[in-house]
C-alpha cells in the first residue's frame, strides 16, 4: 500500500531501516510504539501519528480506536510482511511511528503546579534502565501521580524499551526534565510539599508507619546500584523505606516505586481518576 503522507518512499524505507536503532529515530524526532495496548494509549494522546503498521487481525482488534486516523496512515498485512518490513522478528502485532512530545523543563512544570491544591510527583534520579523507568512511569500514572521529573543521566522515557515496559503510559503522563534536582526539591518545599526520599538509612522511617503527608508531595527514587545522589538526599524533607525480611537487601526500583507511591497517595489524598 502506498502512502501520500510519508513520501517519498525512500524516506519511509530509511526510517523503517532505523527501527532497530531507536536512538537514531529519537534524534530525528520520532518515537516507536509497539503492541495493541500501547498503541491504544498513543491514539488517545496528543502525539502526531505518522504511520501504523499491523497484522490484519490486530488491526481489527484496534477498531474503533483507529477510525479517526487517516486511512493513508494505516498499513496492514501478514505477520511475515510486518517482520520483513521491520527487518527483525516481531510478534506484538502492531507498531506505530509518531512525533516525540516536546520535553518541558521541571521549573516550568512546578510553576504550572503552583496553583493546584493537591498533587503527587515522582522524581527519578539517575535511573539508567529504560525498562525500569517505563514501569515506574506506568505505576506513577496508574497510582494517580500528576507528573514525573527526570534528572540528567536518566534513560530516555520515550525510548522503545521505556514505552514498551510502560505500555504506552509515558505518552499520557506529564514528563519534565530537570537541570537541578536540588533546586526543584527546594521549590517543592517552598510550595508546601513534602519531598520523600526512598532511602534506608539511620534517619529513615518505615513507609507503613509514616504520618500523613501534605496534599502536595514528591517521591524521589534513585539508581539501583548507588541510590539517590547524596546532595539530592540531603535536600529531601523525609526519608522512608519499605520493611523487608532480614535476609533481603532491596527490591527492584520499579517494584519499590509502586509500593511507595501507594503509601504516599493514601497518606495524602484520595485517588482521583485522570482526565
Amino acid at each position: 500500500m502506498a502512502s501520500t503522507l510519508l513520501t517519498p518512499a525512500a524516506k519511509l524505507r530509511r526510517l523503517l531501516g532505523q527501527w532497530q536503532r531507536s536512538e537514531e529515530l529519537a534524534s530525528a524526532g520520532w518515537l516507536q510504539v509497539e503492541g495493541a495496548e500501547a498503541v491504544r494509549w498513543l491514539l488517545r494522546s496528543d502525539c502526531e501519528i505518522h504511520g501504523l503498521w499491523a497484522k490484519e487481525s490486530t488491526l481489527t482488534s484496534l477498531r474503533p480506536e483507529i477510525e479517526a486516523l487517516e486511512p493513508t496512515r494505516i498499513f496492514s498485512g501478514s505477520r511475515q510482511w510486518l517482520c520483513d518490513l521491520l527487518g527483525f522478528p516481531f510478534d506484538r502485532g502492531v507498531v506505530a511511528l509518531a512525533r516525540r512530545p516536546e520535553t518541558i523543563g521541571s521549573a516550568e512544570l512546578l510553576q504550572q503546579l503552583a496553583s493546584e491544591p493537591a498533587w503527587g510527583l515522582v522524581i527519578a534520579d539517575h535511573i539508567h534502565d529504560p525498562a525500569n523507568l517505563g514501569t515506574m512511569i506506568r505505576s506513577a500514572r496508574c497510582l494517580g501521580a500528576r507528573a514525573m521529573i527526570f534528572s540528567p543521566g536518566c534513560a530516555d522515557p520515550w525510548s522503545r524499551r521505556a514505552l514498551r515496559a510502560g505500555v504506552g503510559h509515558p505518552l499520557l503522563l506529564s514528563l519534565a526534565l530537570s537541570q537541578d534536582v536540588v533546586a526543584d526539591l527546594h521549590t517543592i518545599i517552598t510550595l508546601g510539599g513534602a519531598t520523600i526520599a526512598a532511602h534506608r538509612g539511620p534517619c529513615a522511617q518505615p513507609i507503613c508507619r509514616s504520618d500523613s503527608f501534605p496534599k502536595r508531595w514528591a517521591l524521589v527514587l534513585g539508581n539501583e546500584d548507588r541510590g539517590i545522589q547524596p546532595n539530592v538526599l540531603a535536600a529531601c524533607s523525609h526519608q522512608r523505606y519499605i520493611p523487608l525480611r532480614e535476609d533481603c537487601d532491596s527490591l527492584n526500583v520499579a517494584a519499590a516505586a509502586a509500593i511507595l507511591l501507594a503509601h504516599c497517595r493514601d497518606g495524602a489524598q484520595p485517588l482521583q481518576s485522570p482526565p
